[in-house]
């Protein structure tokens, strides 16, 4: 079904090739604009579209407007029998659609096939978002596309061996990501790490060890160790408010504070510079700052520092 929302989006350009990618591009706009567009969007779906299901439970595939939305995504007949039966009668219930007959063959609605050609509006908008480095789910949900067109397209745009190579590396890249994520487990620890990648410092990420607490060896994970040379080592704790400190929200804050700074001590004593950094110190670059002035000191003699200690040695 065609209609006059199809094409360049009429406030911002943007190419919509479905109804359903105008729908997912207009739900996200604030603007004035788009809001007054969404709303006359809405009223149209009302009146003209047909929204088609499948039943859940035998499979009945039918249409009906879109002003009727269902909530159930049963057929009525099903509906009733879960409404009447037990759970355990309504679960025995099995359809044998080779069965059915004509009744179902008759009131069942076929599925089109999505058809695309060189240069509409589909085959522009799924090569305007590849260029931009949009992945095959941006793709569908903006495109309506189903992924076996998409990959038609992109290898009639980029030839098989090219098309193969550019896989091959956003594949790569995902992994890659995938990799510095786990590494990285808190996004303040990625903070620091990326601020730190750029004054040329390459630390190592979620390094387990055992160390002694109270007489006792425990295992213990530092967010970042930073290798400073001349066998020099410095620890970096990220600490989450939430989580650390005199505001922790999950057990007993002193509690919480006393295991931090026996933490910290034990580090220190195996010769470790010790850094506890809080949640905004890291995100307000105060931390980097800090870092940067005094990893000359550290190189030299080990420090240790607890953010929310007053008699931290800074």
């Amino acid at each position: 079904m065609t209609s006059k929302f199809l094409g360049s989006c009429k406030v911002c350009g943007k190419l919509c090739a479905s109804h359903r990618s105008v729908g997912g591009h207009l739900r996200h706009q604030k603007d004035v604009g788009h809001v007054a567009l969404r709303i006359e969007f809405s009223e149209w779906i009302k009146a003209n579209k047909l929204v088609r299901y499948k039943c859940s439970k035998c499979g009945l595939i039918w249409s009906q407007r879109a002003e009727g939305v269902r909530k159930s995504r049963r057929c009525d007949n099903c509906q009733r029998a879960f409404e009447t039966l037990s759970k355990r009668e309504y679960e025995a219930l099995r359809y044998d659609r080779d069965r059915m007959g004509s009744k179902y063959k008759a009131s069942e609605v076929p599925i089109p096939k999505f058809k695309w050609k060189v240069g509409d509006l589909t085959h522009q908008k799924v090569i305007q978002l590849f260029e931009q480095g949009a992945g095959f789910r941006e793709l569908k949900t903006s495109t309506g596309a189903p992924h076996k067109v998409i990959k038609q397209i992109l290898h009639h745009y980029l030839g098989q061996d090219l098309y193969a190579s550019k896989t091959l590396q956003k594949k790569v890249s995902v992994a890659r990501h995938n990799v510095l994520k786990a590494r990285t487990s808190s996004g303040l620890e990625k903070v620091l790490v990326d601020q730190l990648l750029e004054i040329g410092i390459k630390p190592e990420t979620n390094v387990w060890q055992e160390i002694t607490i109270g007489g006792e060896r425990v295992p213990r994970e530092a967010d970042l160790k930073v290798d400073l040379g001349g066998g020099r080592k410095a620890i970096v704790l990220c600490d989450g408010e939430a989580f650390h400190g005199p505001r922790h929200i999950f057990k007993d804050p002193l509690a919480s504070m006393q295991d931090d700074r026996d933490t910290a001590s034990s580090y220190h004593s195996l010769g470790y510079s010790v850094l506890r950094y809080s949640e905004s110190e890291i995100l307000t670059g105060w931390a980097i700052e800090h870092f940067k002035g005094v990893v000359s000191n550290m190189r030299e003699t080990p420090i240790l520092r607890i953010w929310f200690d007053e008699k931290s040695i800074t």
